[in-house]
């Protein structure tokens, strides 16, 4: 998610995400998202998270927030910090599918 709502429109997200799978027109971003919104929506989310950001001269500091979402859409868990391994999220997937 982008905190940058001045500039990280809609093309610009695709073309950054595209970047990485060297996809550039045919990505079809199946199994990620990039997302962006209105000022007013990024204050609101980030504060549902818990996460804080402030911007600087030119670039965007923020802390770290990792969120588990059900394939419903509800927030499943929500890690505060970047201390969870990648087996504990695994395990917590393998919860919501069982």
């Amino acid at each position: 998610m982008s905190f940058d709502a001045k500039h990280d429109t809609p093309a610009v997200l695709r073309s950054y995400g595209a970047a990485y799978t060297e996809r550039y027109t045919d990505e079809k971003f199946d199994h990620w998202e990039l997302a962006s919104g209105s000022e007013e929506e990024i204050r609101a989310i980030t504060k549902f998270f818990g996460l804080q950001y402030s911007e600087s001269a030119d670039q965007i500091n923020h802390s770290l927030v990792t969120a588990v979402i059900t394939p419903g859409g509800e927030v499943y868990r929500i890690h505060a910090s970047n201390d969870w391994k990648p087996a504990e999220v695994v395990s917590e997937l393998r919860e919501l599918v069982h």
